[in-house]
């Protein structure tokens, strides 16, 4: 079994939150993106283990995607970093206190079981 699968495994039946496997891609400029690597994307995510176990075997290196919005009530702000600018900076520049990114809270809540 792959780490990702494992984490993929981990984030469904620990989180109870859906999820389907994705590619990154990296363009000439070197901006790198995301995008689904099955049909129907985010509306295909599941919880079901078998299917994401056939997921993650058909693609053993995929990254995790998880929906977000009204379907599992989370709420993303991608705070993006290059030459241009520092989306750390702008963040802090709102004035709101840093909270822990959705990346450390579901590694908290898998690790802790």
């Amino acid at each position: 079994m792959t780490k990702m699968l494992t984490t993929a495994l981990s984030v469904a039946r620990g989180l109870g939150l859906p999820v389907f496997p994705c590619v990154e891609i990296c363009d000439a400029n070197g901006k790198v993106s995301k995008r689904p690597y099955i049909k129907n994307g985010f509306n295909a995510a599941t919880v079901d283990e078998a299917q994401i176990e056939k997921w993650w075997r058909q693609y053993a290196n995929a990254i995790i995607g998880v929906p977000t919005g009204k379907n599992t009530g989370l709420f993303v702000i991608d705070i993006d970093q290059s030459e241009d600018k520092n989306g750390e900076v702008s963040f802090a520049k709102l004035g709101i206190d840093d909270p822990e990114t959705c990346q450390t809270l579901i590694y908290k809540r898998v690790a802790q079981g």
